[in-house]
């Protein structure tokens, strides 16, 4: 389908895409200046666009649930650290009321660059398909999708095809999820955008990716058999390329924030230097004991010092280049660096890690007794390449070993699978079983914490002819609506 152009007016372009995938029909309505101004905001204008969309009845795995891109009104604004964000919006397959996961790269920056404030699908193509929106031809099309279970594998295909057609890396941006979102309901999806800064076989630059991870919209993603989203777009150009009512007073108000980022930072948590991850070390603190430990069972443990931010910064982040997620913003927590995987069918493989955030980093960390960083970097990275949620996953396993140190669970009701406090090779092996739902313990995993632990309270009964013990796994399932 070929659209307009369109100019950015006060940082919208006033217009959205309305895609169908069962009658594979796209629209292009206009954005209405009421509820562009009330609802403000990508959050607002998606859980606006969210409730036109659905009623009482609709669940998140109904063709009528709608799956929601929307970036803000300074999104893609580089004057302004942080202004890469885009939220991700839908009926969450976790909890079944909405879900919003913000993620950052330049998806949400390049749709705006494209034409277009708010991408909304609904429906369920019958087979495997890639949306491509080509802000330079124009046009919106609907094809197939590459054949790759893997997301790294997918990216790389993606990738390709479009510099065969002419595409700069730079013009690229895409979304992905994986083979795991199809078998869970925390399916992540992944924001893939192309940094020249960094270097890696002689070659400068390579594809990098941030997560849509929680309330598992990559599962909505899969659901829908969508494999991947692509938007071809460049920078606008001119004076005032935004469209600001006063372009002076927005450039300045860029450099004052960027100035305090600049000074706070380095006496605060040096995220430029540690990437979230620094946020360890702080939540360690005697004074605090807010750690996650064991499940949460304690809230601080001396060898944290063996996986914080400072530990990252100075053995495994590469700090060459500029990282942060979108040009302009001088915070720079777009940590990552190089691991050597030392599990599954890619053994021995060097792989670039971006993370770990704190929450995947405390997740797959203290919260499950491990002092590893390069391990959570790995457990990291193969949850991103299956297209699952490193945070639910995480915090999934941590309640699971507490079940078997507490005698809930036993080998033979899960396969021969044991999971204690430490065990690095007993969770990378986990990881793969849920994302590919290879048992039936896996895949009750997969589905979230209720089902699961409704699973284990009804075989603990059965084995041992004890009372339901439901309410005191409840003490220890950690979750939250």
């Amino acid at each position: 389908m070929k659209y307009g152009a369109t100019r950015l007016a006060h940082g919208y372009t006033n217009r959205m895409v309305s895609i169908d995938m069962e009658s594979r029909a796209i629209t292009t309505p206009a954005l209405a200046p009421q509820v562009r101004d009330y609802f403000l905001g990508g959050r607002a204008l998606g859980l606006y666009l969210l409730h036109k969309r659905i009623t009482p009845r609709t669940t998140a795995r109904d063709p009528e649930n709608p799956l929601i891109f929307s970036p803000g009104p300074l999104a893609g604004i580089p004057q302004f650290p942080g202004t890469s964000k885009c939220m991700a919006v839908s009926l969450s397959p976790l909890t079944g009321i909405p879900g919003v996961s913000n993620f950052g790269g330049h998806f949400g920056a390049y749709l705006k660059y494209a034409g277009f404030d708010a991408l909304e699908i609904t429906g369920k193509s019958a087979t495997d398909i890639m949306i491509v929106i080509d802000g330079f031809g124009r046009k919106i099309s609907i094809v197939e999708a590459p054949r790759h279970d893997e997301v790294f594998d997918l990216e790389k295909a993606i990738a390709e095809r479009f510099v065969r057609e002419g595409r700069d890396r730079r013009e690229i941006v895409f979304l992905s999820t994986g083979i795991g979102a199809a078998h869970t309901t925390d399916g992540c999806i992944n924001s893939h955008y192309f940094d020249p800064t960094k270097h890696v076989d002689g070659t400068k630059g390579f594809f990098r990716t941030k997560q849509a991870g929680r309330t598992g919209l990559g599962t909505v993603m899969i659901d829908k058999r969508i494999r991947a989203i692509v938007v071809l777009a460049e920078f606008p150009h001119g004076e005032n390329p935004y469209g600001a009512a006063d372009w002076a007073k927005v450039k300045h108000a860029g450099t004052e924030l960027g100035k305090v980022v600049r000074e706070v930072d380095p006496q605060s948590l040096k995220m430029y230097r540690k990437g979230s991850a620094g946020l360890i070390a702080f939540m360690n603190k005697e004074e605090y004991q807010s750690l996650p430990v064991n499940n949460y069972q304690l809230g601080s443990d001396p060898r944290a010092e063996q996986i914080t931010g400072k530990f990252y910064a100075e053995h495994l982040f590469d700090h060459r280049g500029m990282d942060g997620c979108f040009p302009g913003c001088n915070l720079r927590c777009t940590k990552g660096g190089w691991v050597t995987l030392r599990f599954g069918e890619h053994k021995g493989r060097k792989v670039w890690v971006d993370g770990p955030e704190y929450e995947t980093a405390a997740g797959f960390g203290s919260n499950l007794g491990m002092w590893n960083a390069e391990f959570i970097m790995e457990a990291n990275w193969h949850c991103d390449n299956f297209g699952i949620d490193t945070i639910t996953v995480a915090v999934t396993i941590a309640f699971l070993m507490e079940c078997f140190q507490r005698g809930y669970l036993t080998r033979e009701e899960t396969e021969g699978l044991a999971l204690s406090w430490g065990d690095e090779a007993a969770v990378l092996g986990f990881i793969r079983q849920i994302a590919l739902g290879e048992t039936e313990f896996s895949r009750v995993a997969g589905r979230g914490m209720l089902p699961l632990l409704d699973w284990i309270a009804a075989r603990y009964a059965a084995r041992t002819g004890q009372a339901d013990p439901r309410e005191e796994l409840l003490r220890f399932a950690m979750q939250t609506k």
